[in-house]
């Protein structure tokens, strides 16, 4: 498997839904990323969503989660694992590391180590990434009285953006997935296209050579998911019985014309988010969340490990 990594530099605002319109996250999740790469394929036609699909489950294609990037620093998740320093920890750290959610990859192994200046760098990662903003709209629909409503959106600072790093088999795998990605960066990604959010510059990156061996390594005694992650029924319970993971609720609508009359939900999966910690490598699976409309609607849920032991 090689790697790429690629930097998304948000020219307008993003809205990652949270439930709904009021409220954005600044997490851009593997399947949301998936879900969209698939939107794109079908538009494209020619064979195109399928190919992309054939890379996906044979495993030829990996994904990261869009995570934070400033300057030329890459971060990557808090790993959901204990972490001993030399020294006792005040209520300042502590609470500056219960805010920590992302770490320089550079950085990792001084924080694996119990030495990085927690509060030092959830300052900077904090000033340096991004800001929420709420917006308030109007809807006026015919003949009938105009509503305001609250769109929640968030701007990078300038020199920040969201990167993905993605795994590749084979050279037709790439190129799939770079074509895709640049047709996305004129569409938007994410949700309230139609408004103009979501568009990026994308823009190639020397892979961090830290990352790099940490995704290569095949005899580590713990591996973290790069990505939002599910275990196959197969391998679901040896895969947490020995895991330190966080649950996180996966929904939406579907966005497909040709699934159905009106619109319609995904079924609720409950996947386990990037930062989870694991023993041993698994292949992860994508599921179909439809619900018996004209064609499947597959949820990514394939972890992109990186051993941290």
């Amino acid at each position: 498997m090689k790697f790429k990594i690629y930097k998304m530099n948000f020219t307008s605002a993003v809205h990652f839904g949270e439930g709904g319109l009021a409220t954005s996250s600044d997490v851009l999740m593997a399947d949301s990323v998936f879900a969209a790469l698939c939107t794109e394929a079908a538009a494209w036609g020619g064979g195109m969503l399928e190919r992309l699909l054939d890379s996906a489950f044979s495993g030829r294609l990996l994904l990261s989660d869009g995570l934070p990037y400033i300057g030329e620093t890459l971060y990557v998740p808090k790993p959901v694992m204990e972490v001993r320093g030399d020294g006792e920890v005040n209520s300042v750290i502590k609470k500056a590391l219960k805010k920590l959610r992302y770490i320089p990859a550079d950085k990792l192994d001084i924080y694996l180590q119990g030495k990085l200046d927690i509060a030092g760098e959830a300052k900077r990662f904090h000033d340096g990434c991004s800001h929420s903003a709420l917006l308030e709209k109007v809807t006026v629909p015919e003949h009938e009285i105009t509503r305001p409503y609250a769109v929640a959106v968030r701007r990078f600072r300038p020199g920040s953006g969201l990167y993905l790093c993605m795994g590749y088999g084979d050279d037709e795998t790439c190129g799939i997935f770079t074509e895709l990605m640049n047709s996305l960066s004129y569409a938007g990604i994410g949700g309230k296209r139609s408004a103009g959010y979501g568009r990026f510059e994308l823009t190639e990156a020397d892979m961090e050579e830290s990352i790099l061996k940490r995704l290569l390594k095949s005899d580590s005694e713990k591996y973290m998911s790069l990505s939002v992650c599910l275990p196959t029924d197969e391998e679901l319970d040896d895969v947490i019985s020995n895991a330190d993971y966080l649950s996180v609720k996966r929904s939406g609508w579907i966005a497909s014309g040709s699934y159905a009359d009106s619109f319609r939900k995904k079924k609720d999966l409950y996947m386990l988010s990037a930062g989870s910690v694991f023993s041993g490598r698994f292949s992860g699976g994508i599921f179909d969340v439809g619900e018996g409309g004209g064609h499947p609607v597959y949820r990514y849920g394939k972890p992109m490990l990186l051993a941290v032991s």
